[in-house]
């Protein structure tokens, strides 16, 4: 999961979305869902990845996603 992390985060950089684990003045340049505004699916998924991070927010790039329905989760 360490290589998934890295990617993500270097995806982050690249939209230059906020910072999740460091201090940063970054705001993002499109509106972020919050987890009260998703489906019911994708607020699963939010759920997984903030119990995954042990965080009480969904991080930037994860938000970000959501926004497309092409990052639908695999079924499992």
């Amino acid at each position: 999961m360490a290589g998934t992390t890295h990617a993500v985060n270097s995806v982050a950089d690249g939209l230059r979305l906020p910072l999740d684990f460091a201090l940063s003045p970054r705001m993002a340049a499109v509106p972020l869902p919050e987890v009260g505004e998703v489906a019911p699916e994708v607020k699963a998924v939010f759920d997984e990845i903030m119990t995954f991070y042990a965080m009480d927010h969904v991080p930037a790039v994860y938000r970000w996603m959501a926004r497309d329905g092409g990052h639908e989760p695999l079924p499992s």
